[in-house]
């Protein structure tokens, strides 16, 4: 477990500084000023390793923060990055590149397990060597 918590770490950030970059220098509105935009510490790890949790179950539900309603669990993540969006007053690249990032790296979403195990008979068989003759 450990490993995978280290490889979602390295690639939230490299997401995060892939989004800052065509934020900063797309053709159509450049933003420079985002390169200065910085990454807020453990909240995209956490974010990721929520969505990890969230998309193990795609199906399920969970009470949405402290209100009654509950929300889909494929929703939750991007629920609480537009939280956090409106509360802080611009879009958090961090926080959505935790979730992107937590969405990419679930190995039990459904689409994932049809296609994996490969089941025996798809497999190529090869055949046998034969066993060394006695001499």
């Amino acid at each position: 477990m450990p490993a995978c918590r280290s490889s979602l770490i390295v690639t939230t950030a490299l997401m995060f500084s892939v989004m800052i970059a065509v934020v900063a220098f797309n053709p159509v509105y450049p933003d420079i000023s985002a390169l200065s935009m910085p990454m807020t510490g453990f909240w995209p790890i956490m974010l990721g390793l929520i969505t990890v949790e969230c998309y193990s179950d795609p199906t399920g539900s969970r009470p949405c923060l402290c209100f009654r309603t509950k929300v889909p669990n494929r929703v939750y993540p991007f629920l609480m990055v537009g939280v956090f969006a409106l509360i802080g007053g611009g879009i958090p690249y961090d926080l959505l590149s935790g979730a992107l990032v937590g969405v990419l790296s679930e190995p039990a979403s459904p689409r994932r397990r049809a296609a994996w195990p490969v089941p025996p008979a798809a497999l190529p068989t090869l055949p046998r060597p034969a066993p060394p003759r006695p001499q």
